[in-house]
C-alpha cells in the first residue's frame, strides 16, 4: 500500500499533493541510477549492485519486519478498520493507532497513520509518521518524496529540497527517476530557482513521455506560452499510440485556455469527439469553453446530456451541475439555475479543489437581495479553498492555480460589495484591498473601493482609486 504523488485527470496533468498507488518496487534496493541526471547504470551493473549490497540494504533499513503470516493478520485488519473511514475517521485512526502498538514495525500500518495525518490537512504530524517509516525502510525513494512534498507545504524549502534529493538518488526506476525530477523541478521553481527548475524538467522530459508534458506545463507556469506549444507539439511527434496523442492535443488547449483563446480550444474537443464522442470528460471542457463564449443553449445541451446517462466518466459531477447552472442563469431561468448550484454544493466533497459553486450560488442570491445567505457563501468559497489565496506558487497545476486566482479575486471583490450593501464599509475596503493585492491591475477593485470611500468622505484617498480605476480602462456599467 505504497502512496506516490500523482493524479491524471483526462490526460490532463493535475499536480495533487500524494496519492496511494500499489508499491511494485522490491524491499532490497539500490540506487542504480546517477545522482546527477547525467545518465544511467546498465541493468546488469544495476542487478550485480543489488544482489552484492542485499545484506548491507538489510541494515540499513531498518528494524523492518515482514513475512507472509503477518501480512495476511495486518491487511485483514487493516482493511477491517478502514471501512470506518466513512463513518467515523477518527475511530478509524484510533483503530490504526491500536493496530500499530501490535505491530509496531510493519511498514504498511504507519504509512495509513501518516496518510490519514496528512488526508487531514495535520502536516506535523504527519511528518512524524514519514520520520518513522524513513527510519524503518531507508532506502525507499517514494518515503522522501512523500515528506518533501509535506515540508514544501510547510514551506520548509531546504528540508524539502534535501528529501527530494534522496529520492533522485535512491529512484528505483525510470519512471520514478523522472517524476521525483518533476517535484523536484516544481520546488525549486517556488523557491526562485527557475534555472535549476528548468534542468530538471529537461532531464524528466528525456526519460519518461508522460514528463516531456509536465515539461511543457512547467513552461506555462513561466508564462512561457510559445515554449510550451513546441513542447507540445513535440510530444505530439512522439507519442507512441493514438490514445497518447489525443491526450497531448487535449493538455496543448491548456495554453489556448491560458491565453483565453477558447475558441481554439474548443475546435480542439470538437476534433476529438467526432472520433469519440462518448469522451465525457472532454464532452464536458467543451461545454465549459462554451459558456465562455457565451453559447449558453450549446452548453446547457451538452451537461444535459452528460448528466442524462446512468454512469458518466466525469469524475467531479458538481462542476457540470455548476456549469449547467451558470447557462441556465444567462438564460434567465433564475430557478434552476438555484436548484443546479443547490445539487453542486451537495456534491462538493472534501477533495473536491474549485469551490466556484459557492461563489455562483452567492451571486445568484445576491442579485435575489439575500444578502446574508450571500455572504455565508462567499466566505464558504475562501474556507473552501485549497491554498491558501495569497500562496498560490505551491500550485503546481497552471490552469488550475489560473483558475483559483480568478476566483479568488473575484470573490473578495463581490464579498466587498455585498458588504457595503450591510454597511460593513470597513469591511468592505478590506476585501477590495485583498483583491488588489491579489491582481494590482485589477479596475473594478480600485473603482469599488473608490466608491465606498466617497460615501464616506475619504475624499483624496477616493479620487486616487478612481483615477487608477480609469487609468485602467474601467467604465462604471
Amino acid at each position: 500500500m505504497k502512496k506516490t504523488l500523482l493524479f491524471l485527470f483526462l490526460g490532463l496533468s493535475f499536480h495533487v499533493f500524494a496519492q496511494k498507488v500499489p508499491n511494485k518496487e522490491p524491499k532490497k534496493r539500490g540506487k542504480g541510477y546517477s545522482a546527477t541526471g547525467e545518465g544511467f547504470a546498465p541493468v546488469e551493473i544495476v542487478k550485480a549492485e543489488l544482489k552484492a549490497k542485499s545484506e548491507a540494504e538489510d541494515e540499513k533499513i531498518g528494524p523492518y519486519e515482514e513475512n507472509a503470516d503477518t501480512v495476511a493478520i495486518v491487511n485483514n485488519e487493516i482493511n477491517n478498520c478502514l471501512k470506518d473511514y466513512e463513518l467515523d475517521s477518527q475511530i478509524a485512526l484510533a483503530e490504526l493507532k491500536k493496530i500499530a502498538l501490535k505491530y509496531p514495525n510493519y511498514i504498511d500500518i504507519q504509512e495509513e497513520i501518516a496518510f490519514w495525518y496528512l488526508n487531514n490537512g495535520m502536516l506535523n504530524e504527519a511528518i512524524n509518521y514519514f520520520d518513522k517509516l524513513i527510519f524503518l525502510e531507508k532506502s525507499y525513494a517514494r518515503n522522501y518524496s512523500n515528506r518533501a512534498g509535506i515540508n514544501r507545504r510547510l514551506k520548509n524549502y531546504e528540508k524539502s529540497l534535501e528529501d527530494h534529493n534522496s529520492a533522485v538518488k535512491l529512484a528505483y526506476s525510470d519512471h520514478d527517476r523522472a517524476f521525483f525530477l518533476v517535484n523536484r523541478g516544481y520546488l525549486k521553481l517556488e523557491m526562485k530557482d527557475t534555472i535549476g527548475a528548468s534542468k530538471d524538467f529537461d532531464v524528466a522530459a528525456k526519460i519518461s513521455f508522460k514528463q516531456l508534458q509536465r515539461k511543457a506545463s512547467f513552461k506555462l507556469l513561466i508564462k512561457d506560452y510559445k515554449g510550451a506549444l513546441a513542447d507540445y507539439d513535440y510530444a505530439l511527434k512522439m507519442a507512441p499510440r493514438r490514445s497518447d496523442s489525443v491526450r497531448v492535443s487535449c493538455n496543448r488547449t491548456q495554453v489556448y485556455e491560458l491565453t483565453r483563446d477558447y475558441k481554439s480550444a474548443i475546435s480542439v474537443y470538437e476534433s476529438v469527439l467526432k472520433d469519440d464522442p462518448d469522451q465525457d470528460p472532454i464532452l464536458y471542457l467543451l461545454g465549459e469553453d462554451k459558456n465562455k463564449v457565451e453559447d449558453f443553449e450549446g452548453a446547457k445541451i451538452i451537461f444535459d446530456r452528460i448528466l442524462a446517462k446512468v454512469k458518466t466518466n466525469v469524475i467531479e459531477l458538481y462542476k457540470v451541475y455548476c456549469q449547467r447552472g451558470i447557462a441556465k442563469e444567462n438564460l434567465n431561468d433564475f430557478d434552476g439555475a438555484m436548484e443546479d448550484y443547490n445539487k453542486g454544493v451537495q456534491l462538493f466533497g472534501k477533495r473536491s479543489n474549485y469551490p466556484l459553486v459557492y461563489f455562483l450560488r452567492g451571486k445568484l442570491k445576491f442579485k435575489k437581495k439575500q444578502y446574508k445567505e450571500a455572504l455565508e457563501d462567499y466566505d464558504l468559497v475562501i474556507k473552501k479553498l485549497p491554498f491558501d489565496p495569497f500562496f498560490l506558487s505551491s500550485v503546481d497545476d497552471p490552469f488550475l492555480k489560473d483558475q483559483l486566482f480568478t476566483l479568488s479575486k473575484n470573490t473578495y471583490l463581490a464579498r466587498a460589495e455585498l458588504k457595503e450593501k450591510l454597511a460593513d464599509y470597513q469591511g468592505a475596503i478590506e476585501d477590495c484591498e485583498k483583491a488588489i493585492f491579489l491582481d494590482s491591475k485589477f479596475a473594478k477593485a480600485y473603482y469599488v473601493m473608490g466608491s465606498i470611500k466617497l460615501k464616506n468622505k475619504q475624499g483624496d484617498s477616493a479620487n486616487l482609486h478612481l483615477e487608477k480605476a480609469k487609468s485602467l480602462g474601467y467604465i462604471n456599467e
